[in-house]
C-alpha cells in the first residue's frame, strides 16, 4: 500500500506473512521522492501595456469570492488562471510585434533603394530616420517581452 501526502513524502508499507506467529509483520518504508516542481509565475509589467490585459483581468476578478485578503488575490488569480491566459496573450502579442518588426523591415529595405535611385534625399532621410527609430522601439519591446 502507498500513501502520498503533498509535501512529497511516501509511506510505503508491506504486510508480510505471519509464519510461525500470530501477528502479521508489517515493513514500513518513508520515501521522500522529489515531485516535478511547479515554475512560479512571472508577472511583467509589460503585460499591462496590452489593450486586452485590463479587460481579461476584469472578468476574471468581477467574480464573487469571499476571503480573507491574501487568500482572495490568490484565488482570484487563480480563478482567472493568470499565468495561461497571460501566455496566451504575450504570444499573441509577441507575434504581433514580430509581425511588425518584419514589416518595417521591408519597408526600410524599400525607402534605401528608393534613395540610392532618387535626388530627393532630404525627405526620404526623414522617414528613413522615423522608420529605424519605429523599428529600434519594436526590437527593444520584443527584447523586454
Amino acid at each position: 500500500m502507498l500513501l502520498g501526502c503533498k509535501c512529497g513524502l511516501v509511506l510505503r508499507v508491506i504486510v508480510m506473512e505471519p509464519e510461525f506467529s500470530d501477528h502479521s509483520p508489517l515493513s514500513v518504508s518513508l520515501d521522500d521522492r522529489q515531485h516535478k516542481s511547479v515554475k512560479p509565475f512571472k508577472f511583467f509589467n509589460c503585460l499591462t501595456q496590452y489593450s486586452e490585459f485590463k479587460i481579461l483581468v476584469q472578468q476574471k476578478w468581477s467574480r464573487g469570492i469571499t476571503a480573507s485578503t491574501s487568500p482572495l488575490v490568490w484565488q482570484k488569480l487563480n480563478a482567472l488562471k493568470m499565468k495561461m491566459k497571460l501566455k496566451q496573450l504575450n504570444t499573441k502579442e509577441l507575434l504581433a510585434i514580430n509581425n511588425k518588426i518584419a514589416e518595417l523591415r521591408g519597408k526600410l529595405k524599400i525607402l534605401q533603394r528608393q534613395m540610392e535611385q532618387s535626388n530627393d534625399h532630404q525627405m526620404l532621410c526623414e522617414e528613413e530616420k522615423s522608420l529605424k527609430l519605429e523599428l529600434e522601439n519594436g526590437i527593444e519591446l520584443r527584447r523586454v517581452l
